[in-house]
């Protein structure tokens, strides 16, 4: 631990140095030798995979008459292995990635539409925090060169601090064109244009392992497919243990408590959310989320597939949903604090008076946010952010729902 934060100080003070103040931060990264394979060892029979080394595995495994590898599985990516690159289809996106490895020649034969991209990359921009996190749980973390200034993570919150900032390359067009010849890949949530934007679609699977197995579809850029399987199995196995765990607790007292995810909306309305995620971590812990027919009854809208909603003037009906819970996580979000919210912050936005509420929940202080760690404030003076901070809900716990 002393060690990594050293590494850290000296990273941050490098960094600090060679930044111009009032300049656009960049940096120029070189790739290492060693990531690239010596030219003249190749061959036209020559292969690089399969390798169960560097090949991710699935719920599918498939070889074509050349020998070519697919791997799918159920987090909605798959990857082909071929002798010397590799061809990633991202299913949520709509996207197709094709990698070579350095040293090898281009494939000159692949999916029209598809982007190219030599590996293992050498330096990202991540502006999805997600996606910062993921590289760096794959053992790619000296590979991230830009990153959002919401990050959490301690080492990376030096590159924010010193205005290495990530665009977003969908909506920040110039300044991802500004750094264009500074990274090899964008990192993002939404599809884009940008020839180099690769898009990180975690968050949109309905389960938390599924949301974690995307450490997989990040390796594949850096050839970390190893470590990435190693970790996902201990992921995988810590999970499921606590899984066996929660529901046996339930078995046996004949019960399952119900747990409200619930946060005060933006459109005067109080919402109970219910995304397949959130609901899944609520079943594999032993409980239960209100039915839809419940809420339908109480008078709830469906806004989304994923919502519910009543108007923030129903103050019973929302105080009597309330009652139903034995347990209540809170998103509600203060952008000065990310997601900390106290008891009194809690019961002032929900209507409910500071104490004696009559909400069972609330008065044995069964009310939980979502905040683990926080970032530090942001304090740049050209940013439309300044004086918020962001929480690792949106960061470490995609990747490490056995944390959660």
């Amino acid at each position: 631990m002393m060690a990594r934060i050293a590494l850290c100080a000296i990273f941050f003070a490098l960094v600090l140095h060679s930044h111009q103040p009032g300049a656009y931060a960049q940096l120029q990264v070189n790739r290492n030798t060693d990531d690239c394979i010596n030219p003249a060892l190749t061959t036209d029979d020559w292969r690089i995979w399969p390798n169960s080394k560097y090949m991710i595995t699935g719920t599918g495994f498939n070889r074509d008459s050349a020998g070519n590898i697919v791997i799918t599985n159920r987090a909605n990516f798959r990857v082909t292995y071929y002798k010397s690159y590799k061809i990633v289809e991202n299913f949520s996106a709509k996207e197709t990635y094709v990698l070579y490895q350095c040293g090898a020649n281009p494939p000159t034969n692949y999916p029209a539409g598809a982007k190219l991209y030599q590996i293992p990359l050498t330096s990202i921009s991540a502006d999805d925090t997600s996606a910062a996190e993921f590289a760096k749980q794959c053992g790619a973390v000296d590979r991230v060169a830009y990153v959002s200034e919401f990050i959490c993570s301690s080492c990376m919150q030096a590159l924010a601090v010193c205005g290495y900032i990530a665009p977003d390359p969908s909506f920040d067009k110039q300044a991802a064109a500004d750094l264009q010849s500074q990274v090899d890949a964008f990192f993002t949530f939404y599809p884009s244009d940008n020839p180099k934007s690769i898009s990180m679609s975690a968050v949109t699977q309905d389960s938390p392992l599924s949301r974690a197995e995307w450490l997989k579809y990040v390796s594949v850029f850096f050839n970390k497919e190893w470590e990435a399987e190693a970790l996902f199995r201990t992921i995988r196995t810590a999970y499921s243990d606590l899984k066996r765990a929660a529901q046996a607790r339930s078995a046996a007292i004949n019960r399952k408590p119900v747990v409200l995810w619930v946060y005060k909306g933006f459109d005067a309305d109080f919402v109970v959310s219910k995304p397949p995620y959130k609901l899944a971590y609520v079943e594999d812990a032993g409980g239960q989320m209100l039915p839809d027919s419940k809420l339908q009854a109480l008078g709830f809208v469906n806004n989304t597939a994923n919502s519910w909603s009543i108007p923030q003037a129903r103050t019973d009906v929302w105080k009597n949903t309330l009652k139903l819970a034995d347990v209540i996580i809170t998103e509600d979000y203060e952008m000065a604090t990310a997601g900390y919210v106290r008891m009194k912050q809690f019961t002032d936005a929900h209507g409910l008076p500071s104490s004696n509420t009559g909400v069972p929940a609330v008065d044995r202080g069964e009310v939980y946010s979502i905040a683990g760690v926080i970032s530090q404030t942001i304090t740049a003076p050209d940013s439309k952010y300044k004086g918020s901070v962001g929480t690792d809900w949106y960061e470490r716990a995609t990747s490490r729902c056995e944390e959660v």
